[in-house]
């Protein structure tokens, strides 16, 4: 009792609270409205909605969006390079190559942070009961 919990109907309708009580005929949960109870025939699935993996998922999402930022920086810092050899006078403090890293560098950064961010809010719930459709 106490834990948070999604029931999804039949029709895909989805409820969210507190579990109640569990019977051979129906479950009951407890939301903002006051306690709901929903028959057995009409469930379609129950989720416990707890946070496991936390950790596990901002890395994920550090990892992959690092690497697309990293990726997205390093097209843009190659392609917006201009050389100085038409110009008269030009300092020129890093070439393509060093422009390019730099650039990758920053996607990184800003890419992970997105990713990490996204890995927090993705929840992992575990499915504790559900219909066989056929």
């Amino acid at each position: 009792m106490g834990q948070k919990i999604q029931v999804v109907e039949m029709n895909a309708k989805k409820h969210s609270g507190t579990f109640v009580h569990v019977s051979d005929t129906a479950i009951s949960y407890q939301e903002s409205t006051g306690e709901q109870t929903i028959e057995k025939q009409d469930v379609r699935s129950v989720k416990l909605m707890e946070n496991k993996h936390r950790l596990r998922n901002t890395l994920i999402g550090l990892g992959i969006g690092g690497g697309v930022g990293a990726g997205v920086g390093a097209g843009i810092g190659a392609a917006t390079f201009h050389s100085c050899s038409s110009k008269s006078f030009c300092i020129q403090p890093v070439g393509q190559g060093g422009q390019t890293g730099i650039a990758a560098g920053i996607g990184f950064a800003g890419g992970a942070a997105i990713g990490a961010v996204i890995g927090v809010l993705s929840p992992s719930h575990s499915t504790i009961y559900s219909v066989k459709t056929h």
